[in-house]
């Protein structure tokens, strides 16, 4: 009884959450005015994927989906298809989240590790939204006649236009 009350005041889980997110890198190839990046000073490294194996075999069962993300841009990881083979040999959902910019040269490489979800962020849909790297990622995916991944488009509402001193909302 003791143990359980000192984990909840340290904010100690009972069980493993079913959805974790790994941050990957916090390397990223777009200045985006929303990105917490550039309110935190850290050494702009990759996660090795080694140290990667190691989190993820502390897993249970419970984990359901894993969430490639962080304060960087998940498709300059260099281990970033090898992740989400390893997360997907055992059992468990992928998802990441990016820009896009890079998704045409890494587009196939994503579909054959099995990639489940792809969440498509954009400061301002307007200007910043490779679409022609969509279009070009969604041809692949039916052309290799598979359902996924789910592509979800999340762009950044700001309340004023990026000049104005718009906040996000």
């Amino acid at each position: 009884m003791l143990w359980s009350t000192i984990k909840k005041i340290l904010h100690i889980p009972e069980k493993m959450p079913r959805f974790v997110q790994i941050a990957v890198t916090n390397i990223c190839n777009k200045d985006c005015g929303m990105c917490i990046r550039f309110q935190v000073p850290i050494e702009q490294r990759h996660l090795d994927f080694d140290d990667f194996k190691k989190i993820v075999e502390q897993f249970d069962d419970g984990v359901e989906a894993v969430t490639l993300v962080g304060m960087g841009e998940p498709l300059v990881y260099p281990h970033l298809s090898d992740a989400i083979r390893y997360l997907k040999e055992r059992g468990i959902k992928t998802r990441i989240t990016t820009n896009a910019i890079l998704l045409k040269k890494r587009a196939g490489k994503l579909l054959d590790a099995g990639l489940d979800h792809i969440h498509l962020s954009a400061e301002d849909i307007r200007d910043t939204v490779p679409l022609d790297a969509i279009k070009d990622f969604i041809d692949k995916r039916t052309q290799r006649g598979i359902g996924k991944p789910t592509i979800v488009l999340q762009p950044i509402l700001f309340g004023g236009d990026k000049d104005s001193g718009g906040r996000s909302i």
